[in-house]
């Protein structure tokens, strides 16, 4: 029973010396693949429905996939948006729009985890991952990997409650409140960012050159938080799944409220609630579910380990860290910014109509018969030319 070693080093050669040792019970996973056959039984093993095999950090194709176009989204995602941002000239909106802005970098970190992850799986996944596994939890980069996925998913919390009550002071509180300044803003983001890598940064700092029951990740191959035996690390979990949680319900509660002060306020004026209305009611659903996606999985498996006050479950912890929590990084730039009526509009709308208007005459003028002779159609085609220019021109100024 391995269970409660401390043993920092396990190779092919320590289990050849006991001849009648059949069955090994261990917490660390990757110790399973370097049992000789004579071992009947160990547990737990990395079997092919696991998130990690001995063979690859990624057990599966399909996984490896996932990471890099989930990374890649949430990258290229967050680049546009606070590319984007920084083109906008509207001096009333500078609050909302710095608030996006921090959001579209937390998210960007949590891209980068997930590269990290990509790139560990082609260094280490070659085939011979068990053997290895103990390398790459005491690799830096691990380390590094479990800081950043604490410090991008705390901060996107944290700021999606700043946002929420922003829009909630903006839209439900307009007359009654004085509005968030740019400068308080600031301060705040300021704080969110200042104790939120702390709070990630010193239990990872502690985990460097540790064995596995001493680190904030444990044997957890993905790097997440995942310690509930060690008393520090257990109160560490304890206080980051609370704080989430909390600042989730004050979010919720902020966008309800919105949408129930936009509803009051129709009814109360005597209209019919409008269409953007009812587009407003859906986009705040849409950004609800997919934060209670995102989250609660996560809230269920760290529920159980701190409830039974055992080591929580590794492979369910991978595999929700792994799907869960940076699809609501990818997603956060559309529901946020792209996806918004004036940023879906200008880049997708405007253009298609303005291309289809100009088919449309185009074809038009093509139908007419021409009664020009022959002698001009020079004349005639520049003049065509001329108009088609100056039809792009126009739609490119609307």
């Amino acid at each position: 029973d391995l269970r409660r070693n401390t043993l920092g080093y396990v190779s092919l050669e320590s289990f050849n010396g006991p001849p009648l040792l059949i069955e090994v019970l261990t917490n660390r996973p990757y110790i399973c693949c370097m049992t000789p056959a004579k071992i009947v039984t160990c547990q737990p093993a990395m079997i092919s429905d696991t998130l990690s095999s001995c063979q690859y950090l990624l057990a599966h194709v399909s996984l490896q996939f996932f990471v890099w176009i989930v990374g890649s989204l949430a990258l290229f995602g967050n680049i546009a948006v606070i590319v984007w941002n920084c083109c906008i000239k509207d001096i009333s909106g500078k609050v909302h729009i710095f608030l996006i802005n921090n959001l579209a970098i937390s998210d960007l970190i949590m891209s980068v985890y997930l590269f990290i992850i990509g790139i560990a799986n082609l260094v280490y996944g070659n085939g011979q991952y068990g053997q290895k596994s103990e390398d790459w939890l005491s690799n830096p980069l691990c380390v590094i990997s479990c800081s950043l996925v604490t410090t991008s998913s705390l901060v996107s919390v944290f700021l999606m409650v700043i946002i929420s009550i922003d829009r909630y002071m903006v839209i439900a509180c307009v007359f009654k409140v004085q509005q968030l300044s740019l400068f308080a803003t600031k301060v705040i983001v300021g704080v969110i960012w200042l104790i939120c890598i702390i709070f990630a940064l010193v239990p990872a700092l502690c985990s460097i050159h540790q064995p596995g029951h001493l680190r904030l990740y444990t044997y957890n191959s993905m790097c997440m938080p995942s310690n509930y035996e060690h008393y520090l690390y257990h109160i560490w979990m304890m206080f980051y799944i609370f704080s989430t949680i909390v600042a989730w319900i004050i979010t919720g509660s902020l966008y309800i409220g919105i949408f129930i002060s936009v509803r009051n306020t129709r009814k109360a004026a005597g209209k019919l609630i409008p269409k953007e209305s009812k587009l407003l009611a859906a986009r705040l659903s849409v950004i609800l579910l997919t934060d209670l996606l995102s989250w609660v999985p996560y809230y269920v498996v760290n529920n159980f380990g701190f409830v039974s006050n055992r080591s929580v479950d590794l492979i369910s912890l991978q595999f929700v860290g792994i799907f869960a929590l940076p699809i609501n990084s990818a997603l956060n730039p559309f529901l946020y910014t792209i996806f918004s009526a004036v940023v879906f509009k200008t880049l997708f709308i405007r253009p298609a109509t303005c291309l289809l208007n100009l088919f449309r005459k185009k074809a038009k003028r093509e139908n007419q018969p021409s009664e020009m002779p022959v002698s001009n159609s020079k004349v005639s085609n520049f003049t065509t030319f001329y108009n088609i220019e100056l039809e792009q021109h126009t739609c490119s100024e609307s």
